[in-house]
């Protein structure tokens, strides 16, 4: 998912996928159903994730600073 041939690759592209979560620079998208907690995903189209979502769901899209606010 994250890229890389070597554990060193593999850790270095997990650090890099988690600085663009904490830089604001990815979408992140949080599931709640009937008020609980569910899921939570990095989107490239929160838009069309909202599509799928169910009656009794609801979603909050932002970025990490955000959502944490």
């Amino acid at each position: 998912m994250l890229g890389g041939n070597t554990p060193e690759e593999h850790v270095n592209a997990a650090l890099e996928f988690i600085r663009r979560i904490l830089d604001d620079e990815l979408e992140l998208v949080i599931s709640y159903v009937d008020g609980a907690f569910q899921d939570a995903w990095v989107s490239d189209d929160p838009a069309k994730d909202d599509k799928y979502s169910q009656p009794n769901e609801e979603l909050l899209v932002g970025t990490w600073s955000a959502l944490a606010a």
